[in-house]
């Protein structure tokens, strides 16, 4: 009789069908908005999709670092600790950048939304301000005006909106080859009719989401998604 040990990641099944699910609603309502005016335009849907797949990503960042620090047999697995495990330092703030707007979310903090209107009645512009929730060292050291510093991360609720989603699951698998866990991208697994799967490597995977964007649109994801070359 033999036996296999191996460490389970919950987190990689969401690869499988998660994701996509999630995106391509986030991508729906980020594709029909107008990208000038107050905050609030992001629509609920995108926000909460949008959100969802953050924190997931942030997740999915955390199961990683607890596996390699598990199999290094390190015992401390606060976060400042866990991330000591990245050589890269940008690469760390980032994964820090990306904890934090997974506590936002998670342990709802709570922004004040003021919004200024024109004569006619019309929303002219709007601004967050948090109210409510912890202020931890490194959101004080990380976010400036309702972002992050380096990778411009939202943080104010009604900000988050999908091009923050792409950002996240990009950074979690860049996260992944600096671990070693991987040395190629991710494979997204969009659930076809059949019940079945149809594998894409992430990279296609965003150019697939980027299809059928209008030119704002698409300057408006790559102008975010730039922000990953400095990690």
């Amino acid at each position: 009789m033999s036996k296999k040990h191996f460490i389970q990641e919950l987190s990689q099944d969401w690869n499988f069908g998660v994701y996509p699910l999630l995106l391509e609603v986030t991508r729906k309502s980020f594709s029909i908005r107008p990208l000038r005016g107050p905050a609030f335009l992001i629509s609920v849907r995108e926000r909460a999709f949008a959100s969802t797949v953050c924190t997931l990503a942030a997740f999915q960042a955390e199961s990683m670092l607890q596996n390699i620090a598990y199999k290094k047999g390190k015992k401390d697995d606060s976060r400042h600790e866990l991330v000591k495990l990245i050589c890269n330092l940008k690469l760390q703030q980032a994964v820090l950048e990306l904890f934090i707007m997974r506590d936002v979310i998670a342990h709802s903090h709570l922004h004040k939304t003021i919004i200024n209107f024109k004569q006619d009645g019309d929303p002219k512009s709007s601004y967050s301000k948090k109210v409510r929730g912890y202020d931890s060292k490194d959101y004080k050291l990380l976010v400036v005006r309702n972002k992050t510093k380096l990778l411009q991360f939202n943080v104010a609720p009604s900000r988050i909106g999908f091009t923050d989603s792409v950002l996240a699951l990009i950074l979690s698998n860049r996260l992944a080859k600096e671990l070693g866990i991987t040395t190629k991208d991710f494979y997204i697994h969009k659930i076809t009719e059949d019940g079945g799967y149809q594998s894409i490597k992430l990279t296609d995977y965003i150019k697939f989401l980027t299809q059928g964007l209008n030119n704002s649109h698409k300057n408006s994801l790559q102008r975010k998604l730039a922000f990953v070359n400095k990690v």
